[in-house]
């Protein structure tokens, strides 16, 4: 600290400050003081006036000031280490806030989307591979019980005395499509029974009478014992069409799975569709679906259901007669 020597020539006089000032009320000895730095710079002396110093000059001046106007190195050392401390505050908050940043940014990237609720009605047709609340008998394309059919089709269908619940509903579905079809389907109908199969219309040279419509034929099938579906299934196949559609209710054991599949290899081009009436078969199912076609599981409430509903509509085409061209 610096002040003038005399007012009139404003000459500089140095006036050392003291690293750590006594406070008010004690009194600096000379026995503190360094003679040879009293020559060159003032001597502290400590006045009874509270808050002041009175500072004395080599010049001999004897200045009295405030001791709070006093800047003194303890003072700018705690300036310096608040300044250093705020500002490392500072900075580490700043890299606190850019890693909370980005923690939450990578978060919102990699967060898993809300799955959207399932409605029950779709996991229930996913589970039957058909959708109940559309009645394919009101559907205005040609199908069998809700599956699409080629214009060269043949049906497959368990003749068991078991089946006698779900015999008479199919043979109406058997005519539907029939009416439905019209000239422009080339249908066959197989029907495996335990006395073997009877298929219409019957392969050329077969030995029983031919009958005079589908509808004859249909009324002449009952069912009755245990029926094989192999040899019908082979049948069926023996025609060459473009779709099998087989209709059972029976458990498929891996020995007629595996005589069913060393069939569909011989005619490559054959889509092959289940329909399971009141069981389950995923092994045949999961054949389907290597065959190109589908496997839908129905009950024959739901197959009853689907004709009364329909209504006349299903009993005029169930009416229909249409004659079938004989296979060779």
């Amino acid at each position: 600290m610096s002040v003038p020597a005399d007012p009139a020539s404003h000459d500089v006089e140095e006036l050392r400050r003291p690293d750590r000032p006594q406070t008010p009320g004690q009194t600096v000895t000379p026995a503190t003081v360094d003679r040879s730095v009293a020559d060159r710079s003032a001597v502290i002396e400590q006045v009874g006036e509270s808050g002041t110093h009175t500072f004395t000059t080599k010049s001999g001046r004897t200045l009295k000031i405030d001791v709070d106007r006093v800047p003194v190195a303890r003072l700018k050392k705690k300036a310096i280490r608040f300044s250093v401390i705020l500002i490392f505050v500072l900075v580490l908050a700043g890299v606190a806030g850019g890693v909370v940043a980005a923690v939450l940014i990578l978060l919102a990237s990699t967060e898993t989307p809300r799955a959207t609720p399932v409605d029950p009605r779709d996991a229930h047709r996913a589970a039957l591979g058909y959708d109940p609340a559309v009645n394919p008998f009101l559907e205005a394309s040609a199908n069998f019980l809700g599956v699409g059919v080629k214009s060269d089709v043949c049906l497959v269908v368990d003749g068991s005395a078991t089946r006698l619940g779900w015999f008479e509903p199919v043979k109406k579905s058997v005519r539907f499509l029939a009416g439905k079809g019209g000239r422009d389907l080339q249908l066959r109908v197989v029907y495996s029974l335990e006395e073997g199969s009877r298929s219409y219309p019957p392969p050329s040279g077969a030995a029983e009478a031919e009958p005079e419509s589908l509808g004859d034929f249909l009324n002449s099938v009952k069912a009755r014992g245990a029926a094989d579906l192999g040899p019908a299934a082979k049948i069926a196949l023996a025609g060459g069409p473009q779709q099998l559609i087989l209709v059972t209710e029976q458990q498929i054991f891996d020995d007629q799975i595996q005589e069913l599949s060393t069939l569909l290899d011989s005619a490559p081009g054959v889509q092959l569709d289940v329909i399971l009436i009141q069981t389950s078969a995923p092994v045949l199912s999961e054949l389907a679906r290597q065959r190109g076609g589908r496997c839908l599981t129905l009950s024959t409430r739901q197959i009853v259901q689907w004709q009364a509903e329909a209504g006349p509509v299903a009993t005029e085409m169930g009416a229909a007669e249409t004659s079938v061209e004989p296979s060779n």
